[in-house]
């Protein structure tokens, strides 16, 4: 009886292997996809939004939160965005993350440090006219995509960046966010009420 099933494991195993490899010789003679006309088109006439890039902390880390360090304006192979590829991607709009490390909330600078990525995004905005525009509403957004550029927002990614007090959050929105998640990576005192009251109605 346990032979049987062994032989049936083993004769499963072999046959998973074998499509396996068939699906590799598949893709390794599958021809390149071709987008054609018709298609670039459709894809060209739709909103491409996006929302998360992490081009600021990037910009940050390895160029000394500095566009004269890292020039967008040319192919970045280092890094996952440049203007050359955004416009070769028919990105319409973004939402820049202006994110910080969760443990910034031990250390006090959570919103400090916020603001500074915000800074960075505004630098970027600045330096780069021709192709990005900050957007406040969505009439904003079809405006500034008639026109050709990258309608432009920013998002924060954790709720620990307004450091427990609602006013950092009109702080946050006056300087341009439009999103903020209410966690990232750990938890919050808050964000762990508002959970638990849910709960509780349930």
């Amino acid at each position: 009886m346990k032979t049987n099933h062994v032989s049936r494991w083993l004769t499963a195993i072999v046959c998973l292997s074998a499509c396996v490899s068939a699906v590799d010789a598949d893709e390794k003679v599958r021809p390149k996809v071709v987008l054609t006309p018709e298609a670039e088109s459709i894809h060209e006439a739709g909103m491409l939004f996006d929302g998360h890039n992490d081009l600021p902390w990037e910009i940050r880390e390895k160029g000394n939160s500095s566009f004269d360090t890292i020039d967008i304006s040319k192919a970045q192979p280092t890094i996952h965005t440049d203007i050359p590829r955004l416009r070769k991607g028919g990105l319409k709009a973004q939402f820049w993350s202006v994110y910080v490390p969760a443990d910034t909330d031990k250390t006090g600078d959570a919103l400090l440090q916020t603001m500074h990525q915000i800074s960075i995004v505004k630098a970027m905005v600045k330096r780069y006219p021709e192709t990005f525009e900050f957007a406040s509403t969505a009439d904003d957004i079809e405006r500034i995509v008639k026109s050709g550029k990258v309608a432009s927002m920013m998002g924060v990614e954790g709720g620990y960046s307004i450091e427990e007090e609602l006013s950092n959050l009109q702080r946050l929105y006056d300087d341009g966010v439009r999103y903020m998640t209410l966690t990232h990576t750990k938890s919050l005192s808050w964000a762990c009420l508002l959970y638990t009251s849910d709960a509780a109605d349930e």
